[in-house]
């Protein structure tokens, strides 16, 4: 979807849940084995349970809650790839975007189990009748499939145990590692210390402070959020979903539904990740600023924002909700200031032409309609003396964080010139001064 410079998805059903695959070739035992060892290697298996919790949708993306159990006595490896959605007679692998890595191989040992969550993307919601048809499947080494069994409510919440997750940092702690990291450094800095804390040092990788996640409401499915991360530290990082909030500015907490608390997603380091996610109830979009909120771990009664990060999770209501691949777009009024600079204006009263540059340095794209542009002419007192809106204005969108020029060309300019000031618009929004 977006190609910058920062180059800017499973409860267990029941005990019986049991499929096997057939062993690999071993070879021959020596005549020094006992018998018992004999028949312990020559039944060396690889061997998987799976299944799947609630689907969510949004955005023609559905995302899936997945557990996965190593039941056999070989370890293996996970391979993203090998995960396949089924509806009827078609077919969807798990969803990426064309320049972000999101595929990963996860060593997978003997008893060990794998909580996460994995999207497909079908372009359009899917009605109820057609979520029964709902199959999920993964593809063992030796080619054989396994078909998720569906969860239900009553699922012993000792079979959500997952033990991938316990080497990796969780969300929590990580934004709380960064938060004190930062102030270390501050203090640091303000003593004139020769020795600043080091990334390294405290948390044995250099790139620890490479972590971006961003929370995307819809105006339209406000009872969802979209959560996208690119974590290009060195350390595989999970996020829990009990341990997340969206706050609004009257400080209205709203959980993630219970459905999905037992739930993680996993982001290996150097991995894209985005999942649509059910709130537990509506959120007023209408109440910005939205903050999310983590904490530290399930036994922490307490929540905290990570505007104290390096990186802080940016929370976006979108009006852009048709397709995930318009989900993370913004327009020139409702991006971040602090991430757009528009700049160069040049005016060619000849032409009939408009030129000026914008970089943006956020995730988002810069989405735009020509009817919203207007180049107005003011007087010496303010006030309107002309409005002029574009015919055309190329490109239709920026998704680059290198500097863009962005040219518009109009029937006739020739009034602006009569104006002492000239000041370029976005519905209603100044953008820029032209002059």
């Amino acid at each position: 979807m977006i190609n910058r410079k920062l180059k800017l998805v499973f409860l267990l059903g029941s005990v019986s849940l049991l499929l096997t695959a057939c062993s690999s070739r071993q070879s021959a035992p020596t005549e020094s084995l006992s018998q018992n060892e004999n028949k312990q290697k020559k039944n060396k298996t690889i061997s998987m349970e799976l299944a799947r919790g609630k689907i969510s949708q949004s955005a023609g993306m559905i995302t899936v809650p997945v557990i996965l159990k190593n039941t056999g006595t070989n370890s293996t490896v996970i391979n993203s790839n090998n995960f396949t959605l089924k509806i009827k007679d078609q077919s969807f692998k798990p969803f990426t975007i064309k320049g972000e890595a999101s595929d990963y191989h996860l060593d997978f040992s003997n008893n060990n189990t794998f909580n996460n969550t994995i999207s497909f993307y079908l372009g359009s919601a899917l009605t109820r009748q057609e979520l029964k048809d709902v199959q999920l499947f993964y593809t063992m080494d030796n080619g054989n499939n396994i078909k998720a069994q569906v969860n239900n409510n009553a699922t012993d919440q000792k079979y959500l145990t997952t033990n991938m997750t316990q080497n990796m940092k969780h969300i929590g702690e990580y934004y709380s590692d960064i938060i004190d990291y930062k102030k270390q450094l501050k203090q640091a800095e303000e003593s004139d210390s020769d020795n600043l804390p080091a990334l390294k040092d405290m948390f044995q990788d250099n790139e620890y402070d490479h972590f971006k996640m961003w929370v995307v409401l819809s105006k339209s499915d406000p009872n969802t959020i979209v959560i996208k991360v690119l974590n290009q530290s060195n350390t595989d990082v999970s996020i829990p979903f009990d341990n997340l909030e969206v706050v609004d500015k009257s400080n209205v907490e709203t959980r993630i539904a219970p459905s999905y608390r037992n739930y993680y997603l996993v982001v290996p380091y150097g991995k894209y990740a985005m999942v649509s996610v059910p709130l537990q109830d509506k959120v007023d979009v209408k109440s910005e600023p939205l903050t999310t909120k983590v904490r530290k771990d399930n036994n922490s009664s307490d929540f905290f924002d990570t505007k104290k990060s390096i990186y802080p999770i940016e929370t976006v209501v979108s009006s852009n909700s048709g397709d995930i691949n318009e989900l993370f777009t913004l327009n020139p009024s409702t991006y971040e200031k602090s991430q757009i600079d528009w700049s160069n204006p040049v005016l060619d009263i000849q032409k009939n032409e408009f030129k000026s540059t914008v970089e943006i340095s956020d995730y988002f794209a810069l989405v735009y309609s020509k009817k919203k542009f207007k180049l107005v002419g003011l007087n010496k007192d303010s006030t309107i003396g002309d409005i002029e809106v574009p015919n055309s204005v190329t490109p239709s969108r920026v998704t680059t964080s290198d500097p863009t020029q962005i040219v518009m060309k109009f029937k006739d300019l020739s009034l602006l010139k009569n104006y002492p000031h000239i000041v370029l618009k976005y519905s209603n929004n100044t953008i820029m001064k032209v002059k």
